[in-house]
């Protein structure tokens, strides 16, 4: 081993006997029986030290590879991965001495018949984390089920097997939100077209919220525009007498956008105007923190690893789907609604100005 961390070594360090180690980390108990906390906590002390099973040897006693693919499209808006979740899917599978592996097929190749059955020996592993987001090809879906393959769905939303953030309840929590504060032109706004389930998610849960208070919802999306330009047209829109009080953004970029808009028109946030969005890191600005509801990025991996694991256990199994509540940084985007005021007229006094 590269950190010379043997299985003897490790047995040694924790005290208990080789045998014992070996059928913890390999799970397969054998004539060892390993009480599965102490089990859990042999993993946990291994993957601390940094030992790394030989995936070659325990296959040949235990019949698997003892590694998962991460299966990624080869159109790249389709499987965005952030780091958190990528840090997620590795650390739990790496706790359970599982190997993480990452390959972008096409397509094609996943919706074949005739291939279907066999990727998990072609990409020499137990079962899938699918991270496919946007345009997932519905015969891929259907193979998995009818081949009965260990497949767990990441930030896709599915009746089972998946793990996604609840982005509807927290869209409906963060705009009752600014409606306490007095808002009442709250605007949803995106950069790009309606593609992730995410997009749906958290402009319904929006909606839904300006519906409950009798409110009507806006939707401000600009498209295939620099955001220099939209900041320019921001601008000028927050100049109107109707103009929003207060953006729920999509991402943190568009709360960054509009903070920059809103200083451009001479509006103070959040004085005047008042930003939350969503993001996977705390939004921050050069001068403010936004009000974020914070995605939980690094939980979504835990969590598609615990359940990947579960299945190559039992392919068979159907497991509810896993929906995690998004966090809130309270940030200093957010205030209480102001109205703009008209100017008062001066009174004639007729004299000579």
């Amino acid at each position: 081993m590269g950190n010379g961390m043997t299985l003897a070594v490790l047995a040694k360090r924790l005290g208990v006997s080789r045998a014992t180690v070996a059928a913890a980390i390999s799970g397969t108990g054998g004539n060892t029986r390993v009480n599965p906390l102490k089990a859990a906590v042999i993993r946990q002390a291994a993957f601390d030290m940094g030992y790394i099973p030989n995936a070659a040897a325990r296959a040949t006693v235990t019949g698997r590879f003892n590694s998962v693919t991460l299966i990624q499209s080869t159109v790249r808006f389709r499987s965005l991965m952030p780091e958190a979740v990528l840090d997620g899917v590795h650390d739990g599978l790496a706790r359970r001495g599982i190997h993480l592996m990452i390959s972008k097929l096409p397509d094609e190749k996943l919706s074949d018949p005739a291939s279907a059955p066999y990727l998990l020996r072609e990409l020499v592993c137990d079962g899938f984390i699918i991270n496919y987001q946007a345009e997932i090809p519905e015969r891929f879906e259907e193979l998995i089920r009818q081949h009965k393959i260990p497949a767990y769905w990441i930030n896709s939303k599915h009746g089972n097997n998946c793990v996604y953030p609840n982005e509807h309840d927290s869209a409906v929590w963060i705009t009752r939100r600014l409606i306490s504060l007095g808002h009442r032109r709250i605007v949803f706004s995106m950069f790009h077209d309606f593609l992730h389930f995410s997009t749906y998610d958290r402009f319904g849960g929006y909606s839904d919220a300006m519906k409950e208070a009798g409110l009507e919802p806006r939707l401000a999306r600009y498209e295939d525009m620099p955001h220099r330009e939209i900041c320019a047209v921001l601008s000028k829109e927050l100049r109107r007498a109707d103009a929003p009080t207060a953006v729920l953004g999509y991402t943190g970029d568009v709360g960054r956008v509009y903070l920059r808009a809103a200083e451009s028109a001479g509006l103070n946030v959040p004085g005047d105007f008042s930003i939350a969005v969503f993001s996977d890191v705390t939004a921050d600005d050069i001068t403010h923190t936004m009000a974020t509801m914070l995605l939980p990025e690094y939980e979504m991996g835990t969590a598609a690893a615990e359940g990947i694991t579960a299945l190559v256990e039992d392919p068979s199994r159907e497991l509810p789907s896993r929906v995690l509540p998004c966090d809130f940084i309270e940030g200093d985007t957010l205030g209480p609604a102001h109205e703009k005021k008209k100017a008062a007229a001066k009174p004639n006094t007729g004299k000579a100005r």
